[in-house]
């Protein structure tokens, strides 16, 4: 028996290329195990969640803070919403990993690593 596909909340404000990447190693590498669902903004995010966490569903909150004018305050957002945070980051800015561990996050993943890679540490995400 296969386990239902893991909801994937993603706040996508049409700049995050990142995302854009991920969606596509999720279609590619993700064989159904995620669906995604995307935000355009922050309340949007949240009534997700909220509607996810009313069905008992498993989710994760995925975000791209790399072009976020206040990534600290998009985290901590992110972050309240009840699911595992996953923040996804091209590395060059150190604050984006420090507001990460601040908030608590689930995970802090390289946009450039390779596709699968990604695709399997969402998995293992939704597994824990």
């Amino acid at each position: 028996m296969s386990r239902p596909a893991t909801p994937v909340l993603l706040f996508d404000e049409g700049q995050a290329s990142s995302l854009d990447a991920l969606a596509a190693s999720v279609g590619i590498f993700g064989a159904g195990r995620f669906e995604l669902l995307y935000a355009s903004d922050l309340d949007s995010l949240r009534q997700m969640a909220s509607e996810l966490a009313s069905a008992h569903a498993e989710a994760l909150v995925v975000v791209d803070a790399d072009g976020n004018p206040e990534p600290k305050d998009l985290l901590a957002n992110a972050a309240d919403m009840g699911f595992p945070l996953v923040v996804l980051s091209d590395g060059r800015d150190d604050a984006i990993h420090d507001h990460a561990l601040s908030v608590g996050a689930a995970a802090y993943l390289l946009s450039e690593l390779p596709a699968r890679a990604l695709v399997d540490s969402l998995e293992a995400l939704s597994i824990s």
